[in-house]
């Protein structure tokens, strides 16, 4: 669900009454974050669905869309602010997702 409100604000921040008023580096971090949690649910979905259901195609497919995400997200986060601390948690999300699908397959 905090995806869902970044996402609002993001939506908010390329909105008329404040396009044009505000850094673009605010909308680079509101997708950031909304990317963030996103893999986040996604990745401890995936963990479940592993464990409980015994069901690793659903995980695989929930690593394979946090994966998308990530990769997203980090496009987002370069095209405006390239070093700041939003790419770093995004970067590391990666590795995390990458990782846990190569230990899936």
């Amino acid at each position: 669900q905090t995806r869902l409100f970044y996402e609002d604000a993001r939506n908010a921040l390329d909105a008329a009454p404040l396009k044009g008023h505000i850094d673009k580096t605010w909308h680079a971090h509101a997708a950031a974050k909304a990317a963030i949690f996103h893999v986040e649910a996604l990745t401890r979905a995936s963990k479940i669905a592993e464990e409980e259901d015994e069901d690793i195609g659903t995980a695989i497919a929930r690593l394979m869309i946090a994966s998308r995400v990530t990769a997203e997200g980090v496009k987002v986060v370069k095209s405006v602010n390239g070093d700041g601390p939003s790419s770093k948690a995004l970067f590391e999300l990666q590795v995390t997702v990458d990782e846990s699908l190569r230990r899936a397959n």
